[in-house]
């Protein structure tokens, strides 16, 4: 499954793509103190009260609050062991 975080100056949304749809979206506020381990903590329940398993396989992040980026890295190798795209990157293929 697919983890998409697109965090703005006010709201972080992540949205989980299970290759069909988007089955599930939530919002926090933008932190730029918020940790990786906060973040996995916050999600996992989330995914938990939703009957969602944690088997993200992909992230991709998008972000105006660079501040924000590394945690959310972080959150991505250490938790879901996957290296995220992030759009504006260079090394980021994706058309924007």
């Amino acid at each position: 499954m697919l983890l998409a975080v697109d965090c703005g100056n006010t709201n972080t949304v992540f949205s989980i793509w299970d290759g069909e749809s988007f089955i599930a979206t939530w919002r926090a506020s933008t932190e730029t103190q918020r940790t990786a381990d906060q973040y996995f903590v916050w999600l996992s329940t989330l995914m938990s009260l939703q009957k969602i398993k944690a088997d993200i396989t992909e992230m991709i992040i998008s972000s105006t609050v660079p501040r924000v980026v590394f945690n959310l890295r972080v959150l991505a190798d250490r938790y879901f062991n996957t290296r995220p795209y992030v759009v504006g990157k260079p090394d980021c293929l994706l058309p924007v």
